[in-house]
């Protein structure tokens, strides 16, 4: 009998805070290589959160760095150059309490020298965390 359809494959990874940085934006090449070696469409997600320090009444109080750490991310992301995200501290990153460097890192890898285009559609922050939503496209909109 045929095998039953399960849609796409998904496959899921955290990336460590512990890991050093160069290991992630190599993990993120190793997938672009995989990808590059598949004939099937790829959709490559990195979700997470920004700083989570915005408001006072928030469960981590205010800082700061929140909003100014969100700043560069935004400004990376139009600029198109993920990669430089790796200049923030590990100290900024806790003082903004900051989720999303390491998945972006991983991001900046997969994205090296493929020609994609950032798009930045929104950032928010409407209650104590940023929010972004951005996508990549290669050049031509495929």
């Amino acid at each position: 009998p045929p095998e039953e359809d399960l849609g796409p494959p998904v496959v899921l990874m955290t990336p460590s805070r512990a890991l050093p940085r160069p290991a992630l934006l190599e993990a993120g090449r190793a997938i672009a290589a995989a990808i590059a070696a598949d004939s099937r469409k790829v959709a490559f997600v990195a979700s997470c959160d920004w700083g989570h320090r915005h408001l006072e009444s928030g469960p981590y109080g205010y800082h700061p760095a929140s909003a100014e750490v969100d700043a560069e991310i935004v400004a990376a992301i139009q600029a198109n150059d993920l990669a430089s995200l790796d200049s923030i501290t590990d100290e900024r990153a806790a003082d903004a309490a900051i989720d999303g460097l390491w998945q972006t890192l991983v991001l900046a890898g997969v994205l090296e020298g493929t020609g994609f285009q950032a798009d930045l559609m929104i950032y928010e922050a409407p209650n104590y965390y940023g929010m972004i939503v951005a996508s990549f496209a290669p050049d031509g909109g495929q």
